[in-house]
């Protein structure tokens, strides 16, 4: 996927995955980007699924904990 950054919004959430071989600790950066063009992607055993979405759908998705408020964060800094 190509995109332009924007900005980056100054918030790190990290979450935490506990595996049988250990616990995982996860951050994530936030960047608001514009969309420019998207190639086939290779599959990888973390990732589901690759999409650019709208963000008044994200919502209605399954996804991380803090997505909400990062799309709060997101629309209310514009």
């Amino acid at each position: 996927m190509r995109a332009k950054v924007i900005r980056l919004i100054p918030n790190v959430y990290t979450s935490y995955w506990n595996y049988e071989w250990g616990t995982q600790q996860t951050f994530c950066f936030v960047y608001v980007c514009e969309f420019l063009s998207q190639d086939n992607v290779e599959k990888d055993h973390h990732v589901e699924k690759i999409d650019w979405i709208e963000l008044d759908r994200v919502k209605d998705l399954e996804s991380l904990l803090g997505t909400n408020e990062i799309i709060e964060l997101i629309t209310y800094s514009s």
